[in-house]
């Protein structure tokens, strides 16, 4: 059963259709000092943990940077091709 959302906006990042992109990004950052766990394709601006966009597959070229991509930056479309090692797991239409 699908799951709708509304009242979101999202960011067309461009297509995801042919070229193969491989993720790079091995860093990990821990949201404190003393925490458990820690999140990959992030980074640490200003002692604030973001994510780091540079971590995302390529976006079309009048996509500008956010400064949330994982609460909610955008979709790339048409997304037809995941990236190296990558599986979908869900999809949405517009």
């Amino acid at each position: 059963m699908a799951t709708v959302i509304s009242g979101t906006t999202r960011t067309n990042l461009g297509p995801l259709t042919t070229a193969t992109w491989t993720y790079t990004c091995t860093e990990v950052i821990q949201a404190c000092g003393n925490c458990d766990n820690g999140w990959a394709a992030q980074t640490c601006e200003g002692g604030v943990v973001t994510d780091n966009q540079n971590c995302w597959p390529p976006r079309a070229t009048n996509v500008a940077a956010t400064g949330g991509a994982l609460a909610g930056w955008g979709v790339y479309s048409p997304g037809i091709l995941c990236p190296s090692g990558y599986t979908s797991v869900a999809g949405a239409t517009y």
